[in-house]
């Protein structure tokens, strides 16, 4: 009987220590799933729009990619968050012509923008644009400390512009 005791005390003493490693490492595999998923759609979505554009392809070059990177956020998850709500506002630029694109237009993607992402709003501030066949946007999320202030006074304030 105490063998057995003993037996199940460790047992349980060990399934009780193996719970948290392995959820750890779950939260982890979902994250990799959650971007190989986004990576997925995002090549998805640019083969349409490149076979869109091979239809009505023209003598100048087209976009063929665009993306979105959070330069400033080290939080894996928050970053991926970040740029699957950011991939969206960029997303129609694929199949343009690049020589038609307007970079006023471009560089104002961005501007009086919040993105509510959990309990926090962050401004996507524009530092960089790469732009040819394949468009490359690198942007700032600044959290937006007070929520009451409008995201484009809050900008001016701090001198984000």
């Amino acid at each position: 009987m105490r063998y057995l005791a003993a037996f199940l005390l460790g047992v349980m003493a060990g399934m009780a220590l193996v719970v948290p490693v392995a959820s750890r490492r779950v939260e982890l595999l979902e994250i990799e799933r959650r971007v190989l998923q986004s990576d997925l759609d995002d090549a998805r979505r640019k083969l349409k729009d490149l076979e869109e554009a091979r239809s009505r392809w023209q003598a100048s070059p087209v976009v063929r990619a665009v993306s979105v990177k959070v330069s400033n956020v080290s939080d894996r998850s928050l970053r991926l968050r970040l740029e699957e709500r950011l991939k969206p506002l960029v997303a129609e630029l694929v199949g343009r012509e690049v020589r038609r694109l307007d970079p006023v237009l471009i560089g104002a993607v961005f501007a009086d923008r919040t993105l509510r992402v959990g309990d926090k709003e962050y401004v996507p501030v524009l530092r960089q644009a790469f732009v040819g066949e394949e468009i490359l946007f690198v942007v700032e999320a600044r959290e937006v400390a007070n929520r009451r202030q409008p995201a484009a006074e809050l900008r001016h304030a701090h001198g984000w512009e």
